[in-house]
């Protein structure tokens, strides 16, 4: 997978903390593109797949992907966003809610990992917080998808950053917006100040 290197380094300044050894090779050696070039290479499965940890996630927890085929996406270098449900991840059920053209529905683990990049960032925050929030995204199961994207605020349709959003705005004025526009986007959420990467995959 190719990356610009403006994109990578926007990415790295984002602290990832609890990862693993492997991890941390990987993530030093993207530390600036090759001699006269923008684009970093990065050492992804083909196919479009990442091997995230979900079990570093706690309840809660926003999941980031970003893709190859679709990086350049109108909105950022992210693609799509979840949040991470533990009690559908410890009964096998697809743990993490979203909001696709078919509406607000979970997914599958399988579906995260087809991505050929994946980050799981914590909101900080009390665990109980977190808990209302699933709760919340929760209640909106089958709600429409929201294709007025400059209309976070609604609560009848949601896209998928803005479900992720509304999850922790609606329940603890937590607004995980980080530049505060009418529209919200996953890029928005990764680069909040409330929250922090946890874990990395690709």
């Amino acid at each position: 997978m190719q990356v610009h290197a403006e994109d990578w380094n926007l990415l790295a300044k984002k602290a990832i903390v609890s990862i693993t050894p492997e991890e941390s090779d990987a993530v030093s050696e993207w530390s600036g593109p090759p001699e006269g070039s923008d684009i970093i290479s990065f050492p992804c499965q083909a196919g479009g797949q990442n091997n995230v940890d979900f079990n570093k996630a706690i309840n809660g927890d926003c999941v980031v992907v970003h893709d190859e085929v679709n990086c350049n996406t109108p909105y950022g270098f992210f693609r799509h966003v979840g949040l991470f449900d533990i009690g559908n991840y410890n009964s096998g059920d697809a743990p993490v809610w979203s909001s696709w053209t078919d509406g607000v529905w979970v997914h599958t683990i399988k579906e995260v990992h087809e991505y050929d990049l994946a980050v799981i960032l914590r909101v900080d925050t009390a665990n109980e917080t977190r808990t209302a929030a699933v709760n919340y995204a929760r209640q909106q199961a089958r709600k429409p998808y929201n294709y007025n994207w400059l209309d976070k605020y609604r609560q009848d349709k949601f896209y998928c950053s803005q479900l992720v959003w509304a999850s922790y705005y609606w329940t603890a004025n937590i607004d995980l917006d980080s530049n505060g526009g009418l529209a919200v986007s996953p890029d928005n959420l990764f680069w909040d100040n409330n929250a922090y990467s946890v874990a990395i995959g690709f």
